[in-house]
C-alpha cells in the first residue's frame, strides 16, 4: 500500500499502517550483475531528510571490469538526469 504522503512517481510498497514513509523509491534501472558476484543497483530515491537523490547498492571493494563500469556509470547518470527532470514532482 502506497501512502498518501507518497511523491507521484514512488514506486515503493510501504507496509499497510506505516504512519509516515521515511523513504521513497522511484524507478529502477535494470540491476547489473556479472561475473566474480558483481552486482550494483541503482535508483531514484527520497531519503528521511525529504532529498530526493540517486541510490546506488553495490558490493564493497569491487573490481569492476570495463563492461560493469561503464554499465554503471550509464546507471547512474540516467538516475542524476532524471532526478534533475523529477526534484520537485
Amino acid at each position: 500500500m502506497t501512502s498518501t504522503t507518497c511523491p507521484s512517481w514512488c514506486h515503493s510498497d510501504h507496509p499497510e499502517g506505516e504512519p509516515e514513509p521515511i523513504r521513497h523509491f522511484g524507478p529502477h534501472w535494470p540491476p547489473m550483475r556479472g561475473e566474480d558476484r558483481f552486482s550494483a543497483d541503482v535508483a531514484a530515491m527520497k531519503n528521511e531528510l525529504g532529498d530526493v537523490g540517486v541510490w546506488l547498492s553495490a558490493d564493497h571493494a569491487e573490481f569492476l571490469t570495463p563492461v560493469h563500469a561503464r554499465s554503471v556509470a550509464r546507471a547512474l547518470l540516467a538516475a542524476a538526469d532524471w532526478v534533475d527532470d523529477n526534484r520537485n514532482t
